[in-house]
């Protein structure tokens, strides 16, 4: 009776000790998990930031292009005020048409095509056009570690 006491005890000890373990690496995978996550965040983020920079300098450049002509209409990009990424893409969507739309104004201008500043902010545009491709490409990757992290976990 006294072994079969002590082989009782000593599964239950193995049992928990099985348990404690398993508990511990179920919750290191869901801090793993927890931290990709935020990475993910804070990379949609950045790559809001960007698009936000680059929508600012097109509105400047508007600003530069009315002061060669009054007459055409160009409406500034409004950002929403809600953080979704749906709106944030429709407006990144409208500055490529409004850019597309600026540089034909140039074409007829050529006055302002020589303009500094012009060159600035166009230059200012495309550097925030390649940060925007490298948080995309950033946010990108960290999300497909998030998921192939997500699917292993058994």
């Amino acid at each position: 009776m006294q072994g079969f006491l002590s082989f009782l005890s000593t599964i239950f000890w193995l049992a928990l000790a099985l348990l404690a373990v398993a508990g511990f690496i179920a919750l290191r995978a869901y801090n793993g998990l927890q931290a990709q996550a935020q990475t993910i965040k804070q990379r949609a983020s950045n790559t809001q930031v960007a698009i936000s920079k680059k929508l600012s300098l097109i509105n400047q450049l508007i600003d530069v292009v009315k002061s060669y002509q009054e007459a055409e209409q160009f409406t500034h990009l409004k950002i929403s005020a809600d953080d979704s990424s749906s709106a944030m893409t429709a407006a990144y969507q409208q500055s490529g048409t409004l850019l597309t739309n600026i540089r034909g104004m140039a074409d007829r201008f050529p006055e302002l095509k020589a303009d500094g500043q012009y060159h600035r902010l166009i230059d200012s545009i495309q550097g925030c056009e390649a940060e925007i491709q490298t948080a995309r490409q950033s946010y990108n990757e960290a999300v497909r570690i998030y998921n192939t992290t997500r699917l292993s976990i058994p």
